[in-house]
C-alpha cells in the first residue's frame, strides 16, 4: 500500500492515518543531491508533509518532493564543476599566500638584517662618541690636530732656545709656558682649566693638571 502527494510517494508498508508526520517519504536532499528517503516533521494543514529530516545525512529541510533523473544528472555535473573550480581557487590561493608569505617574509628577513647591523653600528658609534666625550683629559689620546700643533710648537721652541720649566704642583703656571713633566714629558700650556687646573699638550696628548695659586 502507498500514497501520492503530488508526485512523490510515501514508502510502502505505512499505515493509512490522518496525519503524515513521523512517516516516510522520498525527496531530493539539497546536501545529499540525490532522492533519498526522508522523516516528515511537520505537515500542512492539508497533511502535506512540509518539512522533512534526511535519514542518511540527518539534515532538516523543506519538503521539495523528487528530481527526475534528468536533473539529478545535470545537479551532478554541476557540482562536479564547482568542486574543480574551488581546487582551482585553493591551488591559487594557495600558490598566492606562498609568494606572498614565502617570498616577501624572506625579503623582509634578508632587508630587516642590514637594518639591523646599521641600527647596531650606530648604536656602538653613538656610544663610542659618549664615552669619548665623558672621558677625562688624562685618558684620551693625542688627535692628528693635536700630534700636529704639537710639532709645530716643538719646533718653534728649538727655534727659541727657551728652556721648559720643570712641573710642580707648587708653581704657577700661565698659557703660553712650556713645562717638562717627569711623566709625559714635554708640554705646553695652552688653557685655564679653572679651580687651579691648567690644560697642557703633550706628545700623548691633552692632560688636565694642577697648578698653584697666582701670588
Amino acid at each position: 500500500m502507498s500514497f501520492s502527494f503530488q508526485g512523490n510517494s510515501f514508502l510502502a508498508g505505512a499505515k493509512k492515518s490522518n496525519s503524515v508526520v513521523g512517516r516516510d517519504v522520498v525527496c531530493f536532499c539539497g546536501r545529499c543531491k540525490l532522492n533519498l528517503s526522508h522523516t516528515v516533521v511537520t505537515a500542512t494543514p492539508n497533511a502535506q508533509p512540509n518539512r522533512v529530516m534526511c535519514n542518511t545525512c540527518k539534515s532538516e529541510h523543506a519538503f521539495r518532493g523528487s528530481k527526475s533523473a534528468s536533473e539529478l544528472k545535470g545537479l551532478s555535473k554541476g557540482v562536479d564543476a564547482m568542486t574543480e573550480r574551488d581546487e582551482e581557487i585553493d591551488l591559487d590561493l594557495d600558490q598566492g599566500g606562498k609568494v606572498l608569505l614565502g617570498d616577501a617574509a624572506t625579503k623582509k628577513r634578508a632587508k630587516a638584517k642590514p637594518k639591523a647591523k646599521k641600527a647596531k653600528d650606530e648604536s656602538e658609534s653613538k656610544s663610542s662618541s659618549k664615552t669619548s666625550i665623558a672621558l677625562p683629559l688624562s685618558m684620551l689620546s693625542a688627535s692628528s690636530e693635536d700630534k700636529q700643533l704639537f710639532s709645530d710648537k716643538k719646533a718653534a721652541l728649538k727655534a727659541s732656545k727657551l728652556t721648559p720649566k720643570d712641573y710642580s704642583i707648587k708653581t704657577h703656571f700661565s698659557v703660553g709656558d712650556v713645562v717638562n713633566h717627569k711623566t709625559f714629558g714635554l708640554g705646553f700650556v695652552m688653557a685655564d682649566g679653572g679651580l687651579n687646573k691648567i690644560e697642557i699638550l703633550f706628545e700623548v696628548g691633552r692632560k688636565l693638571l694642577v697648578t698653584a695659586p697666582k701670588s
